[in-house]
């Protein structure tokens, strides 16, 4: 069908011809246009100005269209009269497709511009005749060319027509049967990712998979799991080693390891992770060539290993214990003494290497290498280094029954006293209050510079020979007071007074060894103390010595009393003299030269008035 516009060709024909048609559409010029509306005639709608189906069917025949009266008579002088006469092929193409046509209701159009548009288009049949090719001065008129071309292009359709028809029926027969051939692809390939798909989602272990030698496929994580826990891992965890003189103790005990749960759970993990096809290959390839995991296990902690064979050696290990004093007679002033004990010590080394190689070997029995170690000190070395290591003696025999009684009962309290390394001895402390209840007497004491009668007087003399002798035993003096008037049974600043809740007398034992203090009054009314213990060494002894370093002189005081007879005095207070003195601490080696000397203590005993009264 030719286009419904026209071309530069026809446009130039149409404008010839003076008026505008193109496809069939016919178009007024403006002297025809004036005319209808001064007639009063309705212009025709678009659709009635349309040829005849008849003329697009000579168009396409390539006939060429009957001319407006106009335009013949334009070409009339240059072109032959040509005929109207359709051919036979047109006239028969024309009838058939008016018969088949729908017969169309037409409106009487009584105007000129009408019937000049029958005349172009005759409703009649036209005889088909062959196309002319028209020459002339120029060469082939414009129409002529028009109709040409549209009859090439008509023959060109039809027969592509015929062959496209063709074509599309290989085309169609082809597409079947690549949908089919497709089809069938899918089909298999559907197939196989079904198989595949079951293969690798089963739930068990896949096959050709070994565990330690054992074959899993086809168990579950969760059976394989129980299975090792109560059937494998115990015959490597219950390997029992066998202590000689102990208890036996299994690998479990000593930190036994094994990593067959992440084994199993990795080997179960194998071929479960990527795409389907990776998976399926994994797991196919596992068929032909198994895969086999072995259990890692440790048999013991060195750790562990370690704190047993520590345990073991604090179980073990004794010391050997030296002969030493086992207690001090103090009726015969002899110390009883105690073997020594041999001591144990395991070779821990030695047995830790033993446990390891039982364990290596599935088990076994040990047996703990122990040393014996004998004591370094027997009775025999050491009986001759405890003794009295010193001693010291008071006179008493002035004393009074009292007084005695009194000494009697502070000894009584201190005998036996034992001191340990460190221990601080309190006279107070030991002997306790002197009161009436407990036995003490009245006797003479000192008391502010002046002599008086009190319960307990003399238990000084007690104290006083007791810091002597613990002096020179090497004891450590923590405290000491002198009396407030130079005593008969000691020198000037080698005594020591208490008073209960003021003044006490205390020392401290320095040396390794206990020591025991041994007093008591002989017969000849001697306060004796004695400190036995380990002797000092290389024969060396302390003694103490104490010097008067000045005198303090009295002064005479007079008092007037007028109540007395002329030329009379008396003695209210007799005077004495007072005194400052030093002690000091003497050490001499074993052949009796001085080894050191040292300040002990200092003292002062001050000096009274002499007061007398006299008349005035």
């Amino acid at each position: 069908m030719l286009c419904a516009y026209p071309n530069a060709v026809q446009r130039s024909f149409l404008n010839a011809a003076g008026k505008q048609k193109f496809c069939g559409v016919y178009s007024m010029s403006e002297k025809e246009m004036s005319s209808k509306k001064a007639g009063g005639k309705k212009t025709p709608s678009r659709r009635e100005n349309k040829p005849d189906r008849d003329e697009y069917d000579a168009l396409l025949e390539g006939e060429k269209p009957v001319q407006s009266k106009n335009v013949v008579d334009n070409k009339a002088k240059a072109a032959k009269p040509r005929s109207t006469e359709p051919s036979p092929k047109t006239a028969r193409s024309t009838s058939q497709k008016r018969a088949s046509a729908a017969p169309r209701k037409k409106k009487a159009v009584s105007s000129e511009p009408y019937d000049e548009l029958d005349d172009a288009f005759p409703r009649k049949k036209q005889p088909k005749r062959a196309p002319r090719k028209k020459t002339g001065k120029n060469g082939p008129d414009a129409y002529d060319q028009l109709l040409d071309a549209a009859s090439n292009k008509t023959a060109s359709r039809k027969k592509s027509r015929g062959n496209s028809g063709a074509g599309m029926t290989v085309a169609l027969i082809l597409c079947i049967g690549a949908v089919a051939a497709l089809g069938a692809r899918q089909i298999s390939a559907y197939a196989q990712f079904q198989n595949m798909r079951q293969v690798v989602e089963q739930q068990t272990f896949y096959q050709g998979t070994t565990v330690d030698g054992i074959d899993v496929s086809g168990m579950t994580l969760e059976d394989a799991l129980i299975y090792w826990e109560n059937h494998v891992e115990p015959a490597f965890e219950n390997v029992t080693v066998k202590i000689e003189g102990s208890a036996s103790l299994t690998s479990i005990q000593l930190g036994y390891t094994s990593d067959y749960r992440s084994v199993l759970e990795n080997a179960w993990s194998a071929g479960r992770s990527g795409s389907l096809e990776q998976r399926y290959r994994e797991i196919t390839q596992r068929q032909e060539t198994p895969a086999r995991y072995v259990v890692s296990r440790k048999r013991y902690s060195d750790e562990m290993v370690d704190q047993y064979v520590a345990a073991m050696a604090d179980a073990v290990n004794a010391k050997a214990s030296d002969a030493h004093i086992d207690s001090f007679d103090t009726v015969n002033y002899a110390f009883v003494f105690a073997e020594g004990s041999a001591g144990r010590e395991l070779d821990e080394e030695k047995f830790r290497m033993d446990l390891i190689a039982a364990l290596e070997a599935g088990g076994g029995t040990v047996s703990p290498s122990v040393q014996v170690i004998q004591p370094g000190v027997t009775i025999a070395d050491i009986q001759d280094s405890y003794g009295m290591v010193a001693s010291a003696v008071t006179n008493a025999s002035s004393s009074s029954s009292n007084r005695l009684t009194n000494i009697k009962l502070a000894l009584a309290a201190i005998n036996g006293t034992r001191l340990s390394p460190g221990e601080t001895f309190s006279f107070n402390g030991t002997v306790g209050k002197r009161t009436a209840e407990r036995g003490y007497k009245l006797a003479g004491a000192y008391n502010a510079g002046e002599v008086t009668e009190e319960v307990g007087g003399g238990i000084c003399q007690v104290s006083t020979t007791l810091f002597n002798a613990a002096v020179k035993a090497d004891m450590e003096i923590v405290e000491r007071h002198n009396h407030s008037i130079p005593v008969g049974y000691v020198d000037k600043g080698k005594d020591a007074t208490v008073d209960w809740g003021a003044q006490d007398l205390r020392f401290t034992n320095t040396s390794d060894d206990d020591v025991y203090i041994c007093c008591f009054l002989s017969d000849d009314k001697r306060v004796r103390v004695g400190i036995f213990g380990k002797l000092l060494e290389d024969g060396r002894y302390i003694t103490v010595e104490a010097v008067t370093t000045a005198q303090l002189n009295s002064e005479t005081e007079y008092r007037v009393n007028s109540f007395m007879a002329p030329g009379t005095q008396n003695v209210l207070q007799q005077g004495r003299t007072g005194y400052t003195a030093s002690a000091y601490k003497i050490v001499w080696n074993a052949d009796g030269t001085q080894r050191s000397k040292e300040l002990l203590c200092t003292s002062r005993y001050p000096a009274r008035n002499t007061i007398i009264e006299k008349a005035p």
